[in-house]
């Protein structure tokens, strides 16, 4: 029998059934959303982890543990009672600090009043603010662009992809280190070349039917030359054709020109995020 919280770093197959219940309940009957990539859940790295609560073996809280982004870690967390989080959180705490992180974010929903609440009395502030931004399908504006051209990512597309992501994201320094461009991770990634001259990136997530677009950035130089709508429209035609039913995309709320981009295109803001940011 399950009892407590619990840290893992793979999820059993009734696990999995057990966390998507619990979205499913916190979506349907809360109206509240969670920032997952399609198919966290199940993926087997050891960078997606997973906090659980269970009391009698009744799953009462999870998180995502999300350590991808160097020294922080991001959690997304579907619990409603004070001392479960805690215990949850103080699990997540001690497991971060062994990992030698220095930040922890925790990602909620702006209507998710309980953790807003409990977050604030732990003197847990907000960092920044995301919006979760969700196609419909009849607001989409498919744009055809014989010039564009789009492919995955290779070992030779590192360098660009260093440079959109330091240039958009300060993921890096702005020194163009050898080493952290052959770090620089190209899983799931695709590039768009227009007369073989690469003019950005973008990150595409994909399972049972939902898929997640990230890391989306063209040039500098090159914007506002209509060449990023068309990117984005060919990646959604193309995850449309492939028979995703939900596509979803964040943007920071402050990014007001890339949110105009995205309802342009036929995306609906659905829910916003806010990031509470503990230094470790």
């Amino acid at each position: 029998m399950k009892n407590g919280v619990m840290y893992v770093s793979n999820l059993k197959e009734k696990e999995i059934s057990e966390v998507r219940e619990l979205i499913k309940f916190y979506n349907v009957e809360k109206g509240l959303y969670f920032k997952f990539d399609p198919g966290f859940l199940t993926n087997l790295d050891e960078k997606a982890n997973h906090v659980l609560f269970y009391d009698k073996d009744m799953l009462l809280g999870y998180m995502s543990v999300d350590c991808y982004n160097g020294n922080e870690v991001e959690a997304a967390p579907i619990v409603d009672q004070e001392d479960i989080f805690l215990e949850m959180h103080q699990c997540l705490l001690q497991h971060a600090m062994e990992k030698g992180k220095k930040k922890l974010l925790y990602i909620v929903d702006q209507n998710f009043h309980f953790l807003e609440n409990s977050l604030r009395n732990m003197k847990i502030e907000v960092s920044f603010s995301e919006n979760r931004m969700k196609l419909n399908p009849l607001k989409f504006k498919q744009i055809e662009s014989d010039e564009l051209e789009i492919c995955d990512a290779t070992v030779k597309d590192k360098k660009s992809v260093f440079e959109l992501d330091r240039d958009a994201f300060d993921f890096y320094s702005q020194i163009e280190d050898e080493h952290l461009i052959e770090q620089v991770d190209i899983s799931d990634t695709k590039i768009a070349t227009i007369h073989n001259e690469t003019i950005g990136k973008v990150k595409v997530f994909e399972s049972d039917g939902n898929a997640g677009i990230y890391g989306f950035v063209i040039y500098p130089h090159l914007r506002g030359k209509g060449y990023g709508k068309a990117f984005l429209s060919k990646i959604i035609s193309n995850l449309m054709e492939n028979g995703a039913h939900q596509i979803y995309l964040e943007v920071e709320t402050e990014n007001r020109i890339a949110v105009h981009l995205y309802q342009s295109i036929g995306f609906e803001i659905q829910s916003t995020f806010d990031y509470y940011a503990l230094n470790l």
